[in-house]
């Protein structure tokens, strides 16, 4: 497992359990960097078995497994902005001198126009796919295009305000599952605006200038795994953090030693980690970001299984929810559980209200996350796209709902599956789940950032279905392990699986 880090890893370490660019509301955890020979990448995007940055001056696309692997590099041509991933193979750009969206096969290494001007598209400069659809940023039209499964245009979305004065400059936007808004950025201005699918105007925050909760130089956007908006300062080397409606949270900075020089891209996964890609730099740095929004309710919970545009046999659905239960007075009694049709997310088909917790989490002696599991009694549709969302619940209060998380229900039977761990990040111990197709030897393997062998669990004649494993955060001797990312690999029989957790002590 060898992983391409720069000729400061050594600093790197020291640095692993530092929290940095810290204020009332951000805390980070610097992990480290990707490779060291980057040439100005501007664009990151990031899966659960992958990691893609965008090098337009180099003309390439590298790819990267998701333990820092590298995978391939693939040569293109054109004026590249933004990256994403499209029908779960291929990678999306916009080109925007030819104004065409072009494909990039990543196994045949071959690239194709997908739209171009005959679809209406003048000056495309990023793109967002959801359940699908396809949505891009038009820089000219000063609008966002739609284009369904078959992109057959749709509509187009005008960035104009209540006052019908348009954009000036949109150079990146995001779309929020949490509110089901668009958050579009001008890099001119610097301001932040959010729109309906209906092209409504909702609100306008951030502005132009060198204060905490200012930018002046607007790189991307991106949205966290709890519906927190990120954007890059290129000028100012942070990168400044908003709450799904527009209250400004905190920022990101790093260490003298590793400063964020001209942050550009930026992509989060669901568990928390930020991937930064710096046009002044050679590398992509990886930290671990915590938001605390202190208008958040202290009910605030976070969503574990399904993860989003997971595919599931319906024999085998449950859904997993966990929240932290840290500040007094506020004892959670239940959770409620919502599923709706991935088309229709205003009426739920199965509902349950105030569960009861599954399991606590410890930590000195004190409740400090409580699980939630349900298996709804009357089965799920097949082969049928949905979506879900939880919130918690006091004596005297009820939570939040979560961001909507999607997923497919298929015909398939089981099959060999790792989850990812929950809660994650975690602390002082997680839960590892898996499915078994059919009865097998099982090994599973905790892995440090170095591929240092940290724990193994082995169990011979598993059956089939689902089972657990839960890793305490110590190692063969027994000695609680630092802070950072690490990674588990099950196996079993013939078939193997690795996935990435953090550890936040």
């Amino acid at each position: 497992m060898k992983l391409f880090y720069n000729r400061i890893l050594c600093l790197i370490f020291l640095l692993l359990t530092i929290g940095v660019g810290v204020n009332a509301s951000v805390d980070v955890t610097y992990v480290g960097t990707i490779a060291d020979n980057l040439f100005a990448p501007t664009a990151v995007y990031v899966d659960a078995e992958q990691i893609a940055i965008l090098e337009p001056f180099s003309k390439r696309i590298t790819v990267f497994t998701v333990d820092g692997q590298l995978q391939q590099t693939i040569n293109i041509d054109g004026n590249a902005l933004g990256l994403i991933r499209y029908d779960n193979t291929e990678f999306l750009f916009c080109d925007r001198k030819n104004r065409t969206i072009v494909e990039v096969d990543p196994i045949l290494k071959t690239q194709r126009v997908l739209l171009d001007e005959t679809s209406g598209l003048k000056n495309p400069v990023d793109l967002v796919l959801d359940n699908d659809q396809l949505y891009v940023l038009d820089a000219d039209l000063k609008a966002i295009v739609h284009f369904d499964a078959s992109l057959i245009q749709v509509a187009t979305i005008p960035l104009v305000n209540t006052s019908g004065i348009s954009m000036k400059t949109p150079m990146s936007f995001v779309y929020n599952r949490s509110t089901n808004s668009f958050y579009v950025i001008d890099q001119t201005n610097s301001f932040i605006w959010r729109m309906t699918h209906s092209g409504q105007f909702v609100q306008s925050f951030c502005s132009f200038g060198s204060d905490p909760n200012q930018v002046t130089r607007a790189g991307e956007l991106s949205v966290g795994p709890t519906g927190n908006i990120f954007v890059t300062d290129r000028y100012q080397g942070r990168i400044l953090v908003f709450n799904a409606t527009g209250n400004y949270v905190g920022n990101v900075t790093t260490q003298e030693q590793l400063p964020l020089n001209m942050p550009t891209g930026i992509a989060i996964d669901n568990t928390g980690v930020l991937y930064v890609a710096s046009t002044e730099g050679r590398n992509i740095q990886i930290m671990h970001v915590t938001v605390t929004d202190e208008t958040t309710s202290a009910l605030a919970t976070q969503l574990a299984f399904p993860n989003d545009y997971d595919t599931l046999a319906v024999e085998q659905l449950r859904f997993v929810a966990y929240a932290e239960q840290n500040i007094a007075g506020s004892a959670i009694t239940g959770f409620d559980f919502e599923i709706f049709t991935a088309d229709d997310t205003t009426l739920p088909v199965r509902t349950i209200q105030n569960l009861p917790p599954k399991g606590t989490t410890e930590q000195n002696g004190n409740p400090s996350a409580l699980t939630a599991e349900w298996t709804p009694e009357e089965q799920l549709a097949y082969k049928t796209g949905y979506a879900w969302h939880v919130r918690a619940r006091s004596a005297v209060d009820v939570g939040s709902w979560t961001t909507m998380r999607y997923f497919q229900t298929s015909t398939l039977p089981l099959s060999f599956e790792l989850e990812q761990n929950y809660p994650n990040p975690f602390n002082p111990e997680t839960v590892i789940g898996f499915t078994l197709p059919i009865t097998s030897d099982v090994e599973l393997t905790i892995y440090n950032l170095l591929g240092q062998k940290v724990q193994t669990y082995k169990s011979t004649q598993q059956t089939a279905g689902y089972h657990e494993i839960i890793w305490d955060g110590h190692d063969k001797q027994g000695t609680s392990v630092a802070s950072g990312i690490y990674f588990y690999r099950l196996t079993a029989d013939d078939k193997s699986e690795t996935k990435k957790m953090v550890l936040v002590r």
